[in-house]
């Protein structure tokens, strides 16, 4: 077991390292006791300086020498700031390792637990009296303190004061309100519950120096400690920082992140900064440094004050050097100049984002790509239609109808409907990508104020305010939506997995099922309904932080139904009684999202993924065109994170343009490695970036924190140790010893935050620094603003970017009963396809295939995942698998280059258009048509062949039926060349058959 000793870092001259030991068992931290002489009993002193729970864990002696626990051994006393041992010295003179912390990590390796050891007593009961007893007693040093390697060590800003410390520093400067201790970001502060020793030794100190460049986002830190009380609305006020000749850079140029800065969409906020009474936080100050400042140093002021206490200030000095940095510093994660990434606001505009077109307005008409909206004075729509083609190839079709009738918001009293007066809708505001328009109605009691914006790919936005003039009581407040009979074929959601749609639907609102949205529609014209919360708001299982949404679920009253009519299927989203007391207000925002929402692309055909190891040129050889890089590699070992390995990843992305292959990369938004330099900081914006575990302080056992967290385990050890509290385990990846990666931890972030701001910032650093194509979403965790913010700065930064999302089917009670298909919903606009998999059946019936795997009716295609799919009935929806795991799609790529599938025309089983007949509701053929040839892909539904009669139509194929050659083609693993006879066509159980047609 080897030791480390960290130069120079030293507590109560006690220095601080690393050792090598098996902290699978035994934990990560280790005393190192030195023995001088040979003796039956020692008693050693350990001044481990703890945060942890000392009470509620064992401790463990082994022998240096011999590498064997030492049995006897008892622990008189131990507290926070030290531990007293009594033990035998077995060996005589030689070093003991104390392992303080053991533990055990179990459970799932991707959501771990761990374990810590009780404390035992197993010594010689003779032993223990006898060591108790001697009034001599040798007593060896504590030589270091040691953990398993740098990232579990807590030194320097984890090693805390002792109580006795804190009690003296108190007693010396009681004069003060509270107390600042600025710090360099190379020592990120991390601790909330005390202060470091660190400042401990360096005592009160209210100066900093530091060093920056040319064009560098310069980033510092003041730590504030407030023991006596809590310090409410804490301020940070800035000079400007000036040199003796009269340089100057602007107070301006000086902000602090704890105090607010941009929200996820732009705005500016504010935050009042409360530090709790015993407590550290670390106020985190950015100066940006203008690329032309003159060299020098440049001295200044920041004054720190809070509600009702005195104001103290920190000298500054800042050395401006006579160097320019590269892209702000940004370039070097440690600058801790990203922390400006947090205020960031790329992609925010209403620009039109390709495929889309600009939306255009006549009278109360908006025209969008292949879709069309008219509104009544209401505000609402009064139709909606669609122009896609059958099977969404084209926009050029005939106007369908979405709707039956108008839209409408009903105020139901004394069981009549309450008649309102309406203003004419206004415009209020126009750009290429989105219209927003405003509309009143109102009579003596109520005031309804609509606020409405649509977007250019099908989302229309309503912010309502129901306001009451005078007390009211009302029996109900209805938004019903009239879809069309017959183009309401299909629905999901609401607790209805997709397909068909029902005779009728009743839902309520539940705490645990976020399932609050409902599509309704046919493959080429449809629109989805999701009622919203009064706030922005990304719920995607349970509504565990703001519970069912007020105004819309009114206490359990809330719910929505669907019944169908002659000409209608009726969605009625209702409130139920309600008492609004005058000048007060009910709000019911809802969005609308019309469906498909752009054509289908014909490049997926050619958009081949190779998602099994990173090997570019293997990738290649096999046919592959995009290469998705996930994390938990050398090349992107952190998950969210993959900042760390900048030469690793760009040396592969150069490697792949080399064999024509794009890279993308797994990069998404719901939880963050622990990993990232910009944790600490992050910590103390309090919850602000990430969410806090549902107890006061983390369990530090099993059996006390398995059902405490959201994904239901406790996490890694580290978190434990060094996060302690106010955190939710998210997402671990077990050590990969071949690929040198140890574990990689992470905690859970908020559904919006301003890290998005950052996550958005990285991706355009990703695309211009270090030449990724795209990303690969699995799972999302962010709404629709931030989805377009996306695929405005992949489009903006390169040509050719993707994306692809993936999710398993969440369709279960753990996961609110929602498919991903319609939860994720609104940001499919902005996706190039999909990938989902995991638990997907690929047995169930058509309409499901069709409506929540195929991504057809939203212009999407897609691929399968679970078992490797079903070839036959995947190609019915012009799906293929991807290389992945044993999944090998070459045989059908293979098949869809020889019939020579780039530019051809995919015509569904469910489309009018469809030129073939099998004769069999369970056998499905699609067909794909391409310059006088074709193939046809047919399904079995069934477990057992099926003998069809195939009927062709010509005319529809374009084809001459006396030239036209019908073959059964050779496909190797999927089915042999053999006679064909139309009238007795064999479909084998649960496969199908690929036909090639050709003049």
């Amino acid at each position: 077991m080897l030791s480390v000793i960290t130069p120079l870092s030293y507590s109560q001259d006690i220095p601080y390292g690393t050792g090598n030991w098996d902290h699978e068992t035994l934990g990560n931290h280790r005393a190192v006791i030195y023995v001088e002489h040979p003796s039956d009993v020692v008693k050693a002193e350990i001044p481990w300086r703890r945060l942890d729970n000392v009470d509620d864990k064992g401790l463990i002696l082994v022998d240096a020498l011999t590498g064997q626990k030492v049995k006897n051994m008892y622990c008189v006393q131990k507290d926070k700031d030290s531990g007293t041992i009594l033990f035998e010295p077995v060996s005589g003179q030689s070093r003991y390792f104390l392992y303080y912390m053991p533990g055990k990590i179990g459970g799932s390796s991707w959501f771990p637990d761990v374990k810590y050891e009780k404390p035992l007593e197993d010594y010689d009961p003779e032993w223990k009296k006898n060591a108790v007893n001697k009034t001599t007693v040798q007593k060896p040093k504590t030589i270091s303190i040691e953990s398993q390697n740098n990232f579990h060590s807590f030194y320097p800003m984890e090693v805390p004061v002792t109580k006795n410390e804190l009690k003296a520093f108190l007693k010396k400067n009681n004069s003060q309100d509270f107390f600042l201790f600025p710090e360099d970001r190379s020592f990120p502060i991390r601790m909330t519950e005390t202060i470091p020793h660190r400042w401990y030794k360096k005592g009160v100190n209210t100066t900093f120096s530091g060093s920056a460049y040319k064009g560098e986002y310069y980033a510092w830190q003041i730590g504030i400690f407030s023991p006596f009380r809590t310090l409410d609305n804490v301020k940070l006020v800035f000079s400007a920082l000036k040199t003796e000749t009269g340089a100057a850079i602007p107070a301006g140029a000086l902000k602090c992140i704890n105090a607010g800065g941009n929200d996820y969409l732009g705005r500016k906020f504010y935050k009042k900064v409360t530090v709790p009474k015993g407590e550290v936080r670390a106020m985190w100050i950015l100066i940006d440094v203008d690329k032309n400042q003159p060299a020098g140093i440049y001295k200044g002021k920041v004054n720190v004050l809070g509600n009702d206490t005195k104001t103290y200030s920190v000298d500054v000095s800042i050395r401006i050097k006579d160097q320019l940095i590269e892209n702000m510093g940004y370039d070097t994660p440690a600058n801790m100049s990203r922390l400006n990434w947090l205020d960031a606001t790329r992609g925010i505009d209403d620009e039109v984002v390709a495929p889309y077109t600009p939306i255009t307005i006549e009278g109360n008409r908006f025209a969008i790509l292949g879709r069309k909206v008219s509104i009544d004075k209401s505000g609402f729509p009064a139709q909606i239609t669609s122009s896609f083609t059958g099977s969404n190839h084209q926009v050029n079709g005939p106007d369908k109808d979405i709707l039956s009738g108008a839209i409408q918001l009903r105020l139901l009293k004394n069981g009549k409907e309450i008649k309102l007066k309406a203003k004419a809708p206004v415009i209020t505001s126009q750009s290429s990508g989105a219209v927003v328009w405003h509309t009143v109605l109102n009579n003596a009691d109520i005031e309804i104020i609509v606020q409405a914006k649509m977007e250019c790919d099908g989302y229309i936005n309503y912010e309502t305010r129901i306001k009451a003039k005078n007390n009211i009581s009302l029996d109900d407040v209805q938004l019903v939506v009239p879809y069309k009979r017959t183009t309401a074929k299909y629905l999901m959601g609401m607790g209805k997995r997709g397909g068909k749609i029902p005779d009728k639907l009743e839902w309520k609102w539940q705490q645990e099922y976020a399932n609050n949205m409902l599509w309704v529609g046919d493959v080429n014209a449809g629109m989805q309904l999701k009622l919203k919360h009064i706030v922005p708001d990304w719920k995607i299982y349970g509504f565990e932080n703001t519970g069912p949404y007020k105004d819309w679920s009114n206490e359990g009253k809330g719910g929505c139904t669907m019944y169908h009519t002659n000409n209608a299927a009726v969605v009625t989203a209702y409130t139920g009684s309600k008492n609004i007391t005058g000048g007060k207000e009910m709000i019911l925002n809802f969005g609308l999202l019309i469906t498909p929402f752009h054509p289908l692309d014909n490049q997926h055909w050619s958009e081949r993924y190779y998602h099994r190891d990173i090997n570019p040129e293997k990738a290649a050889e096999l046919g592959a065109t995009v290469m998705n890089v996930h994390h938990a590699n050398p090349y992107n070992p952190f998950i969210n994170y993959p900042f760390l390995t900048d030469d690793k990843l760009t040396s592969l992305v150069t490697r792949a343009n080399k064999v024509n292959i794009r890279t993308k990369l797994y990069y998404t938004v719901r939880e963050l490695s622990t990993y990232l330099p910009e944790l600490w900081a992050l910590r103390h914006l309090d919850d602000e970036i990430f969410t806090r575990s549902k107890t006061i302080m983390l369990a530090d056992t099993h059996e006390g924190g398995i059902d405490k967290t959201v994904y239901g385990a406790t996490g890694h050890s580290w978190l434990f140790e060094h996060l302690r509290s106010n955190y939710d385990p998210a997402w671990h990846c077990p050590p990969d010893a071949a690929a040198g990666l140890d574990w990689d931890m992470s905690i859970r972030t908020q559904g919006v935050s301003r890290w998005h701001n950052y996550y958005i910032e990285g991706l355009n650093y990703l695309v211009k620094k270090m030449g990724i194509r795209g990303i690969y979403l699995d799972g999302v965790g962010y709404d629709r603003e931030i989805m377009k913010r996306v695929r405005k700065t992949l489009d903006r930064a390169a040509d050719s970017c993707l994306m692809d999302f993936h999710s398993g089917n969440a369709f279960q009670k753990e996961y609110g009963l929602n498919s991903p298909a319609n939860n994720y919903l609104e940001l499919f606009p902005y996706v190039n396809s999909l990938w989902l998999g995991e638990m997907y059946d690929y047995n169930s019936d058509p309409d499901y295939w069709l409506v929540e795997i195929s991504g057809i009716p939203f212009g999407l295609y897609g691929e399968m995942l679970e078992g490797c799919g079903n070839a036959y009935r995947g190609m019915v929806y012009g799906m293929s698998t991807r290389y992945y795991h044993h999944c090998d799609p070459s045989v059908i790529w293979k098949l869809w280059d020889q019939f020579g599938i780039s530019g051809s025309t995919y015509t569904g089983y469910w489309d009018s258009a469809n030129p073939i007949k099998t004769g069999n509701p369970d056998i499905l053929a699609s067909v794909y048509l391409n310059k006088g040839k074709a193939m046809i892909v047919l399904g079995n539904w069934t477990d057992s062949a099926q003998t069809i009669s195939l009927a062709i139509d010509w005319k529809k194929m374009g084809m001459i039926s006396a030239i036209a050659k019908i073959e059964i083609p050779q496909v190797e693993g999927l089915q042999n060349a053999q006679p064909i006879n139309l009238n007795q066509l064999i479909i084998p159980a649960s496969k199908g058959l690929v036909l090639f047609i050709s003049e």
